[in-house]
């Protein structure tokens, strides 16, 4: 590469890095202008200029303002509760980071590739000097001495002469040979530090965003649990009884619900669509709309309350475009505590009975809450209770849960012997006994999905 070439290209770079600093230069001004307008708290605003603003950092791809902006926007989407938004906009910052680390990898080799082949080229041309300058100069001593000495003379003297010119090539190459492996060496040297510094870097990056989304999700469990009644409920009519509650992550689709109403007790267990975050956002659908059958609808009946919850968690998942098929599978039941009376309604969620060391399942309707065609009324089960009776309701995260020796499901047969082992054992045993065998049959396997045993005793 010539010099006159060099200097082109290093003439255009200046150029478009003038260019392109001008056209940054407004960008950073309109993103001082968001700042502006979040601390004056107009977080709508903020949104209009954030969303222009990323779009033409896209097109500009400046990718270290796009992140910034980024972040201005996941904070405004938290200031207005648009808690889903946040969280994608923080998952948006994590590709960016990616493509900033790998962006600056990129560059950075590509400079050393052009300092390499300078450097080389401007060897190779000193050693070519170096070699035509040496043999000029012998040349000349050799012409010299054929006309100063006898021709035997002569002829010894360019004997010598090829020897030394040999030793010298020898000597040459080996150090030209010794100094490229060393060059080489503290090349690879370089370059692993530099992959260390950036690997860490990556792993403090990542560290951090994985703190920033578990305080997230943190925050979201904290809103999940006060929504969800407490035990207390359940503890003044059933002071027998155990709640086995375990997430796949922070926060869950699966949930509890106990009511009291005109002094029947109202306990069911519940598996919504999907877990974690998009699992916690349909599970707060479905219990607000329990709630609501029960209350404002007065569907005392478990059937009925079933049916109506039904048709108001598909409204509510419905709109012009899109029909969702998101819902829940539930087992309801009814208790009058007096009379010892017990009505039972299901969707896809079995009641299980353990009445004098017999297991007795009462299965539900085949059918979710939400959206499903073919949908008939719910069914109504009527128990009358006896004293030692236990009651268990479920979802089905526990018998799908995969692990033991060759890592298969735990399955619904293990579940049913599990539960008619341990009946017999105090309320808070059989909750301990469940999360051992839970957990030892899991091992080190990741859990597959949400998991709610629930257990009382008349």
């Amino acid at each position: 590469m010539s010099n006159k070439t060099i200097h082109i290209i290093l003439l255009l770079f200046l150029i478009s890095l003038e260019n392109k600093a001008n056209d940054s230069l407004l960008l950073v001004q309109k993103f001082h202008e968001c700042e502006n307008l979040f601390k004056a708290k107009k977080y709508d605003a903020v949104l209009i200029t954030g969303k222009n603003l990323d779009q033409e950092c896209k097109a500009k791809h400046l990718l270290e303002l796009q992140k910034q902006n980024a972040w201005l926007l996941s904070q405004c989407y938290e200031k207005l509760k648009q808690y889903e938004l946040s969280f994608n906009t923080l998952v948006e910052i994590k590709e960016l980071d990616k493509q900033i680390i790998e962006e600056a990898i990129s560059n950075d080799k590509e400079k050393k590739r052009m300092a390499f082949e300078l450097n080389n080229k401007a060897l190779q041309d000193s050693i070519k000097y170096a070699n035509q300058h040496r043999l000029n100069q012998l040349e000349i001593d050799r012409s010299n001495a054929l006309n100063e000495v006898h021709e035997s003379r002569i002829k010894q003297m360019y004997f010598v002469g090829v020897l030394m010119l040999i030793a010298i090539i020898v000597v040459f190459f080996r150090y030209r040979n010794k100094m490229q492996a060393n060059a080489l060496i503290a090349f690879q040297k370089k370059e692993i530090e530099i992959q260390k510094d950036i690997a860490q870097q990556q792993k403090n990056i990542l560290s951090q965003q994985h703190q920033e989304i578990t305080k997230s999700l943190i925050f979201a469990k904290k809103i999940q649990s006060t929504t969800f009644p407490t035990e207390s409920i359940l503890q003044n009519y059933l002071p027998n009884h155990f709640i086995y509650y375990q997430p796949k992550d922070i926060i869950s689709g699966d949930f509890y619900w106990f009511e009291e109403q005109e002094g029947y007790l109202y306990v069911a267990a519940a598996d919504s669509t999907g877990h974690g975050v998009p699992g916690a956002i349909v599970s707060l659908v479905n219990y607000n709309k329990l709630n609501e059958s029960l209350k404002r609808f007065h569907k005392s009946e478990p059937h009925h309350l079933l049916d109506q919850t039904s048709k108001l968690v598909q409204e509510a998942f419905t709109n012009e475009d899109i029909q969702l098929r998101d819902g829940m599978d539930i087992a309801l039941c009814k208790i009058n505590i007096s009379k010892n009376i017990l009505e039972y309604s299901g969707a896809n969620a079995p009641l299980y009975l353990m009445r004098n060391n017999e297991l007795i399942k009462i299965k539900g309707d085949k059918q979710p809450i939400g959206y499903a065609e073919g949908k008939t009324p719910f069914t109504k089960h009527n128990v009358d209770l006896k004293k030692g009776d236990v009651i268990y309701l479920f979802s089905d995260g526990f018998q799908d849960q995969f692990g033991g020796p060759k890592n298969s499901k735990f399955k619904i047969g293990k579940f049913d012997k599990l539960l008619t082992d341990i009946h017999q054992k105090p309320m808070l045993e059989q909750k301990e006994l469940l999360q051992k065998t839970f957990n030892k049959w899991k091992g080190n396997e990741e859990q597959t999905d949400d998991v709610l045993v629930i257990g009382f005793k008349i």
